[in-house]
């Protein structure tokens, strides 16, 4: 009994000391899965949290976005609210962060998808020129094999977006 007394008195001096020096721990940002409550999920760096919104930056983009905690996944919030605050109300909507609070995660990662595949059919059309270019018969093999493995991750994702847009009923 009496050591599971000093068991319990233990861990609660152990959380409190986690609370309080979490900040220490757990900084951002922080590469995550982040899911909403509808089970839409996006990979995602997060760089903070405030007392009711997220702040993230999808991979390889720039635009900083914000979404209610509250619509979030019940992990996901667990998560999150293991770091700390820090950004503050007052210093939300700045005008570089998108407020996501009016898309879905899946709007977000849709448009990121396609915006993906916009990038591969440039890529697709620099590599045509590429190819028309070249003067060696061996460097037309190595344009002409970037180019179909180029063609394949863009009919991979062609595919994943038809698929997306099929299960959400779009």
């Amino acid at each position: 009994m009496k050591a599971a007394i000093t068991l319990f008195f233990l861990l609660v001096i152990g959380g409190i000391g986690f609370y309080v020096l979490r900040g220490q721990v757990l900084n951002f940002p922080v590469q995550m899965e982040i899911t909403n409550s509808r089970g839409d999920t996006l990979d995602a760096s997060v760089y903070g949290r405030d007392d009711s919104e997220v702040f993230f930056k999808l991979k390889g983009k720039n635009k900083m976005f914000e979404y209610p905690l509250s619509k979030l996944g019940t992990w996901t919030r667990l998560k999150l609210y293991l770091y700390p605050q820090n950004r503050s109300s007052s210093t939300r909507h700045s005008s570089s962060t998108r407020q996501a609070t009016d898309q879905s995660l899946s709007s977000i990662h849709r448009s990121s998808m396609v915006e993906h595949l916009n990038d591969l059919r440039r890529d697709r059309k620099v590599l045509e020129k590429k190819l028309n270019a070249v003067p060696s018969k061996a460097e037309k093999q190595t344009v002409k094999a970037e180019l179909d493995l180029l063609e394949l991750n863009i009919k991979r994702l062609e595919y994943r977006i038809e698929r997306f847009d099929r299960d959400r009923g779009n």
